[in-house]
This record gives structure tokens, C-alpha cells and sequence, in this order.
């Protein structure tokens, strides 16, 4: 909120917008249409129902379609308000000439007929348009325009209304008196379609064509638009936040402690998160002879018939090609088995692709290709990982942060927010493990603390 005497110009022009003989008319909210067939009461088919009710591309073009009558009506309101005579001129030669144009194609071999509630309209524009220009005479044909402009603005919102409505009424909006009504627009409002284009913030830009009040601010950006490079840079630069700030080292080690914690519940919920996108359907855990325990994944993958009741496994570990592998099947290794001593019909071990490793059951085991586990048994069948599962981890880490923040004394919280930053931004803790296990330190410096994003200090 803001005092309006501070913005002088909105005030005015939202108390001129507001008056009664300046309001758009409202909006008609028709009574819901019932999807039973009036005739015999008989329900059409859900298959249809449900067609209807998923129309969400209806709304999008109206709503598109009344944007543009909107900045084309507020074009007419800044061109005659401060448009130099020549501007408003060439504007009522642009549109004279499509208005034209539409006369010429309803007398052509395949005629398109205008619309008789706008049709007038058009003739008035063009009747002033050929009158000698003075300022009244543009003003007159600026404010046909506008009126016609309004009119279709209305027409387009009673279609908007009876589109959101879909879901709920088995009345569809007039999508041809929809893009019928967009012939009539004397020029494509572009900075619609374009801000939609990841290019136009990359490299190209918009390009304005007229001077409704969003292409003026384009064209002012334009001014200054200039391709910059977004650049990761180390939280390390930021340490000195707190400088000046006194924290004790009971008060460092408690956020060392707590960041510790943070740090291991928010790494397991990411590391779940990346198994639910790479590991698909249910595992299998398996015990070998020796007491390890595996966990192959992505079953349904390879689709092994008799895993299911499986009792006794042979595996062997094969590589996966790197040309197979991906961000999203990042596994290395693939477990093949024989389950309960099937034989081929080369009375040899038939072994078949069971699925995937776990990238913990590697790490944790120290598995290579070509190991195999003679004897192994089935101990398990674990069911998918839900997104369920993932949040509720995510949400021990928060709560472990907040925990840590609701503990410390009021007349502590700053030393303890300067402890806990300097800790993550100086990152001491992992640069002392990548350190000792010779890891690029400039990788440990460029990660980002989640610790410091939800303790709240």
C-alpha cells in the first residue's frame, strides 16, 4: 500500500477509469448448462465429458485475444493524449487500410463477410479517415475505434466466462466468433506471443510495433538490454556478513553440530529424491552367502519373469555401456541372474537381465563387473518410492533446522546467526574432509548451504 498523492498520474488516470461512463459493461454469468441431452434426458458418454471439461486451450486464446484489444484500446488513449499530429495520421492510415482491405474480401470469389456489429464501425473510421485531418477529425476516428474496440472486449470476456466454465457447464465458448473478431485487429500485438520465447530474454528482444503502454516500457528496456552471463560464484565471498559480530565457540560448535544434522537428513532426502527419478517400480534386496546386502533396482525395466516368488539367486555383475548411461539411468552396473536353478533349452543356467544396482549397494560393497554371489536369497520386495516419502524427509531436515533456531535465546540469536554463517560460508567442516580425501577444494566452496536457507537465522 502507498499514499495515491504519490503517484499523481495512476491516481488520475484509475479514478478517470472507475467512472460510471468509462466502466466496461459486466460481464453476463450464464446459468450452468446441464451435460444431459434436453431432449430425452439421456448422460452422453464420460469419454466426452471428460474431452469437454480438459478444453484449457479455449481460455488462453480469449484471454489472449481481449490482452490485445486492451493495449490496442490504450494505444488510441496514448496517441491522442501525447502523439504528435503526424503519429496520429499514419495510425489512421494503418487501420483505414485493413478496414479497407476487409470491404475488398467480401466481394472476392470466396467472400468473408464482416460482422454487422462491427461492420459499422468500420465504415464510420473510414468515412473520417478521408476528411481533411484536423485534430477533431483523428479524435473522432480514434474514439470509433475505441468504442468498437470496447464492444469486442466485452464480447470477449462473456466468451472468457463461459470458458473457465467449462469444467462445470456443458456450454462451449464461439471459438470462430473468437478468431473471426481477431481478423478485424488491425495489427498483430506481438509482445503477447513473444514474451513466451525463452530467445526474446536471451538474445533477440521484443520489437514494438505500436504504443500501447506495455510496448512503450518495452521499447525503453531495449535501451538497455544486453546479454549477461548468470556466473556461480562461491558463498566464501559473502563471509565478512556478520563482520564485527562476537559468537563463542560453544555457540560455533552448536551450529556445527546442528548444520552436521541438517546436512545428513537433507542429503538423504536428496539422494531419495534422485533414486525416485532413476530407479522406477519396485526393488529387490538380496543377501549373499556372506551376509551382504544388495538392492537391485528398476525390475520392471528388464522384467524378469520369476523374480516375484523368487527363493535362490545366482548373480552375476555386467557393466552398462557408458553409451547407455545418463543423467537418468546413471547405473553402472547390471545385475543377471539365475533364479531357482532354471536351466535353458541348451540345458545350460539360463541367466536373464534382472536390473540395476544401486549406486549404494556399490559404494557400500565395493562391487566390480564380473563379481558374482552363488546362493544368494531373496529377503525382499520393496515397493516404489513414493513422493510422499521424499517430502517427509525433506521435512526432518527443515525440522531439525528450525529445531536449532527455536532453542537459542532471543539476546543470542545474532552471535548464533554470525556463527552458523561463518561456518557455511567459510565452509570449514567439508573443506577439512575434502582436504583429507583429496577433493578439489573449489567444489566444496562453490556448493550452496541449505543450512543456511531454513534455520531462519
Amino acid at each position: 500500500m502507498a499514499k495515491a498523492s504519490l503517484y499523481p498520474n495512476l491516481t488520475a488516470e484509475a479514478e478517470l477509469r472507475n467512472l460510471p461512463q468509462n466502466a466496461y459493461s459486466p460481464t453476463v454469468k450464464l446459468k450452468k448448462q446441464s451435460f444431459y441431452d434436453p431432449t430425452d434426458g439421456t448422460q452422453p458418454p464420460f469419454e466426452k465429458i471428460a474431452i469437454h471439461m480438459s478444453d484449457s486451450i479455449s481460455v488462453g486464446i480469449i484471454n489472449n485475444q481481449v490482452t490485445a484489444l486492451e493495449a490496442l484500446e490504450s494505444e488510441i488513449e496514448v496517441l491522442k493524449t501525447y502523439g504528435t499530429i503526424e503519429q496520429q495520421s499514419t495510425y489512421l492510415d494503418q487501420v483505414s487500410s485493413h478496414y479497407e482491405t476487409l470491404f475488398e474480401q467480401e466481394h472476392q470469389k470466396e467472400p468473408k463477410l464482416i460482422r454487422e456489429k462491427y461492420k459499422s464501425y468500420m465504415q464510420g473510421f473510414v468515412e473520417l479517415a478521408q476528411f481533411q485531418r484536423t485534430p477533431e477529425i483523428i479524435h473522432q476516428a480514434m474514439d470509433v475505434n475505441r468504442l468498437m474496440y470496447r464492444e469486442m472486449i466485452g464480447e470477449g470476456c462473456y466468451q472468457n466466462q463461459i470458458a473457465v466454465d467449462l469444467f462445470k457447464s456443458a456450454k462451449k465458448p464461439e471459438m470462430d466468433l473468437i478468431r473471426e473478431n481477431s481478423r478485424y485487429l488491425y495489427r498483430d500485438v506481438n509482445y503477447i506471443k513473444d514474451k513466451k520465447s525463452s530467445s526474446v530474454y536471451l538474445s533477440t528482444g521484443i520489437t514494438p510495433k505500436g504504443y500501447s503502454p506495455v510496448e512503450l516500457l518495452i521499447s525503453q528496456t531495449n535501451k538497455y538490454f544486453q546479454e549477461s552471463q548468470l556466473e556461480s560464484r562461491p558463498i566464501v565471498q559473502f563471509k565478512d556478513l556478520f563482520k564485527g559480530v562476537e559468537f563463542t565457540p560453544q555457540q560455533k560448535f552448536a551450529a556445527i553440530a546442528a548444520k552436521y544434522e541438517f546436512d545428513r537428513k537433507f542429503n538423504a532426502a536428496v539422494r531419495m529424491s534422485q533414486r525416485r527419478e532413476t530407479e522406477k517400480g519396485p526393488s529387490a534386496i538380496v543377501q549373499t552367502p556372506q551376509g551382504a546386502k544388495l538392492e537391485i533396482t528398476n525390475l520392471t525395466r528388464y522384467g524378469h519373469p520369476l523374480i516375484w516368488k523368487a527363493q535362490t539367486l545366482n548373480i552375476r555383475l555386467d557393466e552398462i555401456p557408458e553409451k547407455f548411461r545418463s543423467f537418468e539411468r546413471p547405473h553402472r552396473l547390471l545385475a543377471v541372474a539365475q533364479i531357482d536353478g532354471e536351466i535353458g533349452e541348451d540345458r545350460k543356467p539360463a541367466y536373464h537381465k534382472l536390473g540395476t544396482v544401486s549406486q549404494q549397494s556399490v559404494t557400500d560393497h565395493n562391487l566390480k563387473t564380473g563379481m558374482t554371489m552363488q546362493g544368494a536369497k531373496l529377503l525382499e520386495l520393496k515397493p516404489e518410492l513414493t513422493r510422499s516419502q521424499t517430502k517427509l524427509l525433506f521435512a526432518k531436515a527443515y525440522e531439525s533446522a528450525e529445531a536449532f533456531y527455536a532453542k537459542i535465546p532471543e539476546s543470542e540469536k545474532l552471535a548464533s546467526a554470525a556463527a552458523a554463517w561463518n561456518i557455511c560460508a567459510s565452509r570449514q567442516d567439508e573443506l577439512e574432509v575434502a582436504r583429507k580425501e583429496n577433493i578439489e577444494p573449489s567444489n566444496i566452496a562453490k556448493k550452496v548451504s541449505n543450512f543456511l536457507y531454513f534455520c531462519r537465522n
